[in-house]
């Protein structure tokens, strides 16, 4: 197998630049591993790549930056185990691409290319220790046999049957699939009840685009706060709506899977109010909403395409304004408010 993972090193790379770890330079490394329940779990080739490099400390399981990543993934392709390695670095890319009849193959190639590019030289010096053949000692001497005086003839040795053959291993190099995307998108459907933008509360609806990878978030969101009437002790009225479009940036911290963005931006709208029955002033006035945003959420992660979340959010209003009938006060904008939200995003 070493052989074979030796040919694949050597072969031809995709026509991108290189990505080694230069020898003695600081190891900074993340290394992934994507496999079937089947195959070795990723302590077990990070433990066959500490056999190639004994001084090399082991990976974080999530970094935000570093100098080498290295990203295998192994599938199944009816009686095929196929990997496919990406290493990443301040040179560049490198992606290749090889099939062998079990993933414990796979799983060897992998280590020692992910060996190979943290340290060339360590690796290839440990490699050449494990091929080296051990000293053996000459022969002892042994008195010579006996002429028989009449050998026996020798037998013809039987043939083996056409059909059969001897198993052999074989690594089979193809072309490097495309390169992944480096994030994931989202598209969320929500639902929310708030204490603002006025003072009373309201109902409302919403969505969003998010794109998002590992501890970072970025959405564009919008919302529209459902009409709300708000009567006065004499009986005159007012009805109360308002929208918004927003966009927030997030750190996500995660633990299995349940994943906790908190999330700062900004949204901005208007607020609508109008007099109704039975008020005789029936004009309407509208004002800016412009308000500073800081939410914690909540989400599931029940798949890789499908997540539930929740989300707490702190409304700070930028702007002010008050809504009167003959001058006697009906709502104004809310000086802080908050937002409760609950949806359902599917994951791209």
């Amino acid at each position: 197998m070493t052989w074979l993972a030796l040919a694949l090193l050597l072969g031809p790379a995709t026509p991108e630049t290189v990505p080694v770890q230069r020898p003695g330079d600081p190891v900074t490394w993340v290394f992934e591993w994507r496999a079937p329940p089947a195959c070795p779990g990723r302590e077990q080739l990070i433990a066959r790549i500490h056999e190639y490099l004994p001084q090399l400390e082991d990976p974080p399981e999530q970094a935000a930056h570093a100098m080498l990543r290295i990203s295998a993934e192994v599938v199944v392709a009816g009686d095929t185990w196929q990997a496919n390695v990406r290493v990443s670095g301040r040179d560049g890319d490198q992606a290749r691409s090889f099939s062998a009849p079990s993933c414990t193959e796979l799983a060897d190639a992998s280590a020692l290319i992910a060996a190979v590019a943290l340290d060339p030289v360590l690796a290839a010096r440990s490699v050449a220790l494990t091929l080296e053949p051990a000293p053996t000692s000459p022969p002892d001497p042994t008195p010579e046999p006996d002429p028989d005086p009449d050998p026996e003839p020798q037998r013809p040795r039987p043939e083996p049957p056409a059909g059969d053959s001897v198993p052999t291993t074989s690594i089979v190099i193809s072309e490097p699939p495309p390169p992944p995307r480096n994030f994931q998108i989202g598209l969320r459907l929500q639902g929310h009840a708030s204490y603002g933008p006025t003072t009373t509360g309201y109902a409302g609806i919403g969505g969003g685009l998010a794109l998002f990878d590992g501890l970072w978030r970025w959405q564009l969101e919008g919302g529209w706060w459902t009409p709300r009437r708000v009567n006065l002790s004499d009986g005159r009225a007012g009805r109360f709506q308002a929208w918004w479009v927003g966009t927030r940036g997030c750190v996500v911290p995660s633990a299995g899977a349940l994943e906790f963005p908190l999330c700062p931006g900004v949204e901005a709208g208007q607020v609508i109010g109008e007099g109704i029955e039975p008020t005789t002033n029936r004009s309407k006035a509208r004002y800016a909403w412009v308000a500073g945003v800081l939410g914690q959420g909540l989400n599931w992660v029940i798949t890789d395409r499908v997540a539930l979340s929740t989300e707490a959010t702190l409304l700070v209003p930028f702007t002010r304004g008050q809504f009167s009938i003959d001058e006697q006060a009906l709502q104004a904008i809310t000086p802080v408010g908050v937002r409760a939200m609950f949806g359902l995003e599917v994951r791209i």
